[in-house]
C-alpha cells in the first residue's frame, strides 16, 4: 500500500524583516484559488478543505 506524501502546512518559517508571504490556496470543488497573507487564516482556510500550494515573497 502506498502512503500518500504529507499535506503541506502554510507557515512563515525563513520571513525576514520587512518580508511579507503571500500564501496560495486552491478549492478543487469550485475551482478557485485564492491568496492570502496570515498565517493563521491560511491555515483555517486549508482545515475547510481547500489545498495549499505554495508561499512566496
Amino acid at each position: 500500500m502506498l502512503s500518500a506524501a504529507p499535506a503541506l502546512t502554510p507557515n512563515n518559517n525563513g520571513q525576514k524583516a520587512g518580508e511579507q508571504y503571500a500564501f496560495r490556496l486552491y478549492n478543487p470543488n469550485a475551482g478557485q484559488h485564492v491568496y492570502m497573507t496570515s498565517v493563521f487564516e491560511a491555515i483555517q482556510t486549508q482545515k475547510v478543505d481547500w489545498t495549499y500550494e505554495e508561499k512566496g515573497d
